[in-house]
């Protein structure tokens, strides 16, 4: 780490260092307290201390508003750690507290000594909030864009999307400022004489982190990119700093890590076209290039060439490794034997195989009206059939079917109609927290709601038996404990919910496919609700927890959104996530993903910008019809090369634009097919089993083919020519033996 500053620095205690906040240098909690009339306030104590309980004085205590993030007091911990604020009466408080120490080089001030921390608090009286803070080491995250330019924190993408996590776990889950009551990841610094703010990471004493963080890539966008420091991680003790050129440390990282990976792939079998292996090559180049120059400027030049190969590689890499996954784990063998009336083989034989159907599903989803102006929207259906689609999202909430669950029943005529299948996956049965749940099961305690929930389930699917098999019975339980309408609801009753929930559908259909849908499996650092729980270990744990009831779900399903609600991250990380869940020994369902073609909103145009809520702000490779067919590509085959996946949906139809996604969907407002269609009709197309052959004199005949139904044909010499439909099922042998009679 050559560029790499560490040592000891001297602490300049008691300055505030955070952003756009009052001077303090003549300023008390007393002052603070001075006039402020009681009956409009209240008064908000509390006490901090390290692990140790030993008192830590002039903690930075800020109090600011959950409703427009107005910053409503302030005060510092005295010799005793103890604080006193009086601030305006609210029904809830964002209370942060943060580190009054500062590392200062020459004009520049660095937060140190002592890990922040944020809480969320309801409050209606004068209240205690204690707050215990770790040791922290400072990591200046010294960095610069491609023309060799400093950059502060403002110049970041966007600084909520950073994190840390332990260098020798896999970096799912909440990140370590995340478990640490933090919601600041990358903090920020003070330039004396500017309104910068050099951008800076506090991290734990004694742990070994790896930085992942959204960072804008020359040629390619924002992503997600990982430093871990050659493996070893990064590590600083208390009120040390380590200064990193973060954009070097991605190069070299994400370089390194390709490598590796590629050389491993290569050790199997695998097979890259050159274009990868020189991407690879120029990459690792480029990223021992830039350590041996000084100038920032060349140094610069030379790590974003390096990012730049090194993602266009991954893309490649990711796609040619889950193309030939597809040849390895999708395509089975199939055995055709012909015999006569006696049941003797038949040495010769023609035949002809055709595939008819996938038992993958390939979904789309409805998403607005069936209707628009003078197009009738069955002919999106009977669009998607000849693409090669075989199933479509149907919705079945509760709250319109609570009193009668045949209400929708037109939708799942005009599915079947187009001869596609349905399955319920956006919205699910029961949704907690939502306009889903019906007005009559709201306010409920947890065992009236579940008696509740679990009639309507059990009625609803008795009602579909036979005709629909796969079901989103529970939507994002993550969201249920923290925005629910149960009364008293928390884990223990979820779980409880969860399990008679799928005791109710598996009663009503022993044979159909229950999963439970999984909203946040992004990358954790962007938590858009501030929801200190992340799905990606969340729901497994979930699933833990229910089979300890004596429930094991069919199956999971996963809301692919990266790119949109959630920061973009390259193919080839998402096929690790994918991996991830099937290291879980648990099938799943991609139920829910998109990418827009445009800004989602025709009335709004700035969703260019960065940010971290529910409504998209980030997009891989820019906005265009381009950029949507290539993804959909990458999607759908990353999904089914996967063994444990299921099925995967692109959720928007079409571009309605009545409900503010107006540009997701594979047809336009029009019902035009958009260049995403057309490229997963290829795609889709491509992964078709038919043709033609004869046996060699064994009286049997083998073909690999996915699983699904066939159409076969068999002759021979002297015999009846034959056609019959097989059903090609992974798990099977299937051998298929096929009786013929003399001419």
């Amino acid at each position: 780490m050559k560029r790499n500053c560490f040592g000891l620095l001297f602490i300049v205690p008691f300055m505030l260092i955070g952003h756009n906040r009052p001077a303090i240098s003549n300023l008390t909690n007393n002052d603070l307290l001075a006039g402020f009339e009681a009956i409009n306030k209240i008064k908000i104590t509390g006490r901090v201390t390290d692990p140790m309980g030993l008192p830590i004085e002039r903690i930075y205590i800020g109090v600011t508003s959950v409703q427009n993030g107005a910053q409503l007091g302030f005060g510092f911990t005295d010799k005793n750690g103890r604080y006193e604020i009086a601030v305006t009466k609210e029904n809830s408080y964002w209370i942060s507290a943060e580190p009054g120490a500062v590392i200062q080089i020459g004009n520049v001030r660095l937060p140190s000594t002592w890990l922040q921390q944020d809480r969320k608090i309801a409050i209606t009286h004068v209240t205690n909030v204690n707050f215990v803070l770790g040791k922290a080491g400072t990591i200046w995250l010294k960095s610069y864009d491609p023309k060799g330019h400093l950059m502060y924190r403002q110049d970041f993408f966007d600084p909520s999307c950073f994190g840390i996590f332990p260098v020798d776990l896999q970096p799912y889950g909440n990140d370590i400022h995340s478990q640490k009551g933090s919601l600041k990841p990358v903090f920020w610094g003070w330039e004396d004489g500017t309104d910068k703010n050099p951008a800076v990471m506090l991290i734990p004493v004694g742990m070994k982190v790896k930085i992942l963080g959204l960072w804008e890539v020359p040629s390619v966008g924002s992503v997600i990119l990982e430093a871990d420091n050659g493996g070893e991680g990064y590590a600083v003790n208390q009120s040390e700093l380590l200064t990193l050129d973060i954009v070097a440390e991605f190069a070299k990282t994400e370089s390194r890590k390709l490598r590796n990976l590629y050389n491993e792939y290569r050790s199997k079998g695998y097979a890259f076209s050159y274009d990868v292996s020189s991407l690879i090559a120029a990459a690792g180049a480029m990223a021992s290039e830039s350590m041996s120059y000084r100038d920032e400027k060349l140094i610069s030049q030379a790590t974003y060439k390096s990012l730049t190969n090194t993602l266009k590689a991954k893309e490649s890499f990711a796609l040619k490794s889950a193309e030939q996954d597809i040849e390895e784990y999708r395509k089975l063998d199939v055995k055709i034997v012909a015999v006569d009336g006696k049941g003797e083989r038949i040495p010769d034989f023609k035949i002809q195989y055709d595939q008819k159907s996938h038992d993958f599903a390939f979904g789309g989803g409805y998403v607005g009206g069936w209707y628009f102006g003078d197009y009738d929207y069955q002919k999106v259906l009977l669009d998607c059939l000849s693409a090669g689609f075989n199933y479509m999202h149907i919705e079945l909430p509760w709250s319109v079917l609570a009193k009668d669950v045949s209400s929708n029943d037109w939708l799942y005529e005009k599915i079947s109609r187009a001869g596609l299948k349905s399955l319920v996956a956006d919205g699910g049965l029961v949704w907690i927290g939502s306009a889903s749940v019906p007005e009559n099961a709201k306010g409920r305690n947890v065992e009236e709601f579940k008696a509740l929930a679990q009639k309507f389930v059990r009625d609803l699917i008795s009602h579909f038996k036979q005709k629909i098999w796969l079901w989103n019975v529970f939507n994002e339980p993550e969201q249920a404990v923290w925005f629910n309408d149960v009364t008293n609801l928390n884990e223990a009753g979820l779980v409880s919910v969860m399990a008679g929930i799928y005791r109710a559908g598996k009663t009503a259909n022993p044979e159909s496919t229950l999963y439970f849908n999984l909203g946040w499996i992004a990358w954790p650092a962007c938590n858009p609700m501030n929801i200190p729980i992340s799905s990606v270990p969340y729901g497994l744990k979930l699933d833990e927890k229910l089979k300890q009831k004596g429930v094991d779900y069919d199956a999971l399903g996963l809301e692919i959104y990266f790119g949109t609600a959630y920061p973009p991250i390259d193919m080839l990380r998402l096929s690790q996530i994918l991996d991830y869940y099937g290291a879980a020994k648990k099938p799943y369902f991609i139920s829910e993903a998109w990418l827009p073609s445009g800004p989602l909103k025709e009335s709004d145009k700035k969703y260019y910008k960065p940010g971290c809520g529910l409504i998209p702000k980030w997009y891989w490779h820019g906005l265009s019809q381009e950029a949507q067919a290539a993804y959909a590509r990458y999607l759908y085959t990353l999904a089914f090369s996967k063994p444990s996946c299921l099925g995967v949906i692109w959720l928007a139809t079409w571009d309605d634009p009545n409900n503010g996604y107006a540009n997701v969907g594979l047809f336009d407002r029009y019902l035009k097919p958009k260049k995403a269609f057309f490229r997963l009709r290829d795609l889709l197309g491509s992964w078709v089993t038919s043709g033609e052959g004869a046996a060699s004199g064994n009286g049997k005949f083998i073909f690999k083919g996915f699983a699904g139904e066939y159409e076969i044909q068999v002759s021979s010499l002297g015999y009846q020519r034959k056609t019959i439909k097989i059903h090609v099922e992974k798990g099977k042998k299937n051998i298929f033996t096929i009786g013929l009679a003399k001419m």
